[in-house]
């Protein structure tokens, strides 16, 4: 405002100057005025110049004494302008500096997640502790009552101990008595001695037959523990083998034969190294996939790698991936599908073989082939309208897709994934034609036996 206000300012005193020079030169001129000896013309001009200069130093003094901006920008213009370089390069340094950290705040976004999800889990490992330190309380509890009741069976024994010195001290004389008569028994000791040796040496003809028997009896011990166990086992195997019975007689299978766990397409031509490691790679993944957790949700209780009829190795796993790879080499003439499915049908708690299987993955659909198509009238309800297309969708294109010379592996996240909007824009589609249709589903590009098949819906009046 202040600089608007200087120039604005500049202006007009420019312009009345010169106006007033202009008025004020004529006038001189047709008076012909003379000052210092000078001519008339040269007054004109040097009076021309004064007034100027004193119209301009009014104008300026007038601004100045009653615009404090216009005063502050001719005394302070220099040094707010450098002023205003000086922020502006410490402004572009702010805002290099708040670039970089909002960089970095979003490099500790993520880092804030895994602390936050941390610390979620920390809070119930707590929670477990808390529990555990509840329980140790009250164990700590009982073993101070346990305590107290041994300190006072403690004193009672004391008491009875005080007791017991008194006899004894009765005893010690009686046995001052006693001695006397141990002498005369001494004598008869030595009789009973020769005695005893004879009976010593029959005992230990007794006791080596004792160690025998007990040997025997705890072999013997052994055995029956043995045998209970085998028998608690067997009769775990009796009852399991009852229920996977009674599975395989109504044909409760937990997994079928031919469920798949895993796929992965293998491209026309591949080389056999890389070959070997996509085997390789596929059957570490299956493994970590199938993990005890998600076993236990299948009923599951393992997976083991069925070796392949025609398979003669040793039955390592790096022998069998090396023959599949030799297999898969063979046929790489054409794009293949390496899968990893089930070997057999298996009931609930029975362990499942699976096994490493290829086929073909050529092409089944070019684009804009037809897959499938249904009549329908567009002059049902648009609530119709929307089951009779998710049913179409659901179970009509998948048989099709499916049943084919050639078809498609089934799988429910690749087989023609259509939004719901879509289903519902197609309705309306159908209603603008208020009468029969066609609901056509065409490919809408080149889709191999592996998938994704991606659909292209098409409403055509009949």
């Amino acid at each position: 405002m202040g600089t608007a206000l200087v120039i604005l300012t500049l202006l007009t005193l420019g312009g009345f100057v010169a106006y007033i020079g202009d008025l004020l030169g004529r006038r001189m001129g047709k008076k012909r005025l003379s000052i210092l000896g000078l001519r008339p013309k040269h007054t004109a001009v040097v009076l021309t110049v004064l007034t100027g200069v004193l119209i301009t130093l009014i104008t300026f003094g007038a601004a100045m004494l009653s615009i404090p901006v216009f005063r502050q920008v001719v005394f302070q213009g220099e040094r707010l302008a450098n002023q205003n370089q000086i922020i502006q390069a410490k402004n572009r340094a702010l805002e290099g500096q708040n670039r970089s950290l909002a960089d970095e705040n979003n490099k500790l976004v993520p880092l804030n997640r895994q602390l936050e999800a941390r610390g979620i889990s920390l809070q119930g490992q707590n929670k477990k502790l808390t529990g555990a330190n509840t329980m140790l309380s009250a164990s700590n509890a009982r073993l101070e009552s346990q305590s107290a009741a041994l300190r006072i069976s403690n004193q009672r024994l004391q008491g009875t101990n005080v007791t017991l010195n008194k006899h004894n001290q009765e005893l010690r004389g009686s046995n001052d008595h006693l001695t006397s008569a141990n002498r005369v028994l001494t004598r008869e000791s030595e009789s009973l001695r020769k005695e005893n040796t004879e009976l010593q040496t029959a005992n230990t003809a007794l006791e080596d037959r004792s160690r025998q028997l007990r040997t025997a009896n705890n072999q013997l011990n052994t055995a029956l523990e043995k045998l209970r166990n085998e028998q608690t086992e067997l009769q775990h195997q009796v009852g399991d083998l009852r229920v996977a019975t009674k599975s395989y007689k109504e044909k409760i299978w937990v997994v079928e034969r031919g469920y798949e766990f895993m796929r992965r397409p293998i491209p026309k031509g591949a080389p056999l190294d890389v070959l070997e490691r996509t085997v390789q790679y596929v059957v570490y993944e299956t493994e970590q996939e199938l993990k005890p957790e998600r076993l236990a949700a299948l009923g599951i209780p393992r997976c083991w790698w069925a070796p392949p009829r025609d398979f003669s190795g040793t039955g390592s796993k790096e022998q069998y991936c090396a023959w599949v790879a030799r297999k898969l080499r063979k046929e790489s003439g054409n794009s293949l599908l390496l899968r990893v499915i089930a070997d057999e049908n298996c009931v609930k708690g029975r362990p499942v073989p699976i096994r490493l299987d290829w086929c073909s993955n050529d092409v089944v659909f070019h684009g804009g082939d037809l897959i499938t198509q249904i009549l329908l009238d567009g002059r049902d309800s648009e609530g119709n309208l929307i089951g009779r297309v998710i049913q179409f969708l659901q179970s009509q294109v998948r048989i099709a897709a499916t049943t084919l010379p050639k078809p498609m592996l089934p799988d429910a996240t690749e087989l023609g994934k259509v939004s719901y909007d879509q289903v519902v824009e197609l309705s309306h589609e159908m209603k603008k034609l208020d009468g029969p249709v066609v609901l056509k589903a065409l490919a809408k590009y080149d889709t191999r036996c592996a998938g994704p098949l991606h659909l292209d819906l098409r409403v055509e009046p009949l």
